[in-house]
C-alpha cells in the first residue's frame, strides 16, 4: 500500500519521488525525510525516517504514535487552495 505525501516542503521530493528507483532492501532509510514522500511510496517495507528539523520530527512522532494516523494520511486533500 502506498500513501500520498503527508506534507510538503519547498524543494521536497513529493513531485519526483516516483522517479527514484525502488529500494533493493527490505528497510528504507530516509535520513532527511521531510514529508517522507519516498518512504510513503514503500510503506509496506520497514521504514526508518529522521530529520534535523524539530518540528518535522514532532509531526512524525505525533502521526506515528496515533492509531488513526493511517486514516488521516489517506484523507489528506490532494491540493490545498491558498487562503487569506
Amino acid at each position: 500500500m502506498t500513501f500520498k505525501c503527508a506534507f510538503t516542503f519547498y524543494g521536497g521530493k513529493s513531485k519526483i519521488a516516483h522517479l527514484y528507483p525502488a529500494p533493493t532492501e527490505r528497510t528504507v532509510i530516509e535520513p532527511f525525510c521531510g514529508g517522507a514522500s519516498y518512504s510513503l511510496r514503500y510503506a509496506d517495507r520497514d521504514v526508518w525516517i529522521n530529520d534535523l528539523d524539530d518540528r518535522t520530527v514532532a509531526i512524525w512522532r505525533f502521526m506515528v504514535e496515533h492509531q488513526d494516523a493511517e486514516r488521516w494520511i489517506r484523507e489528506l486533500p490532494d491540493a490545498v487552495e491558498n487562503g487569506a
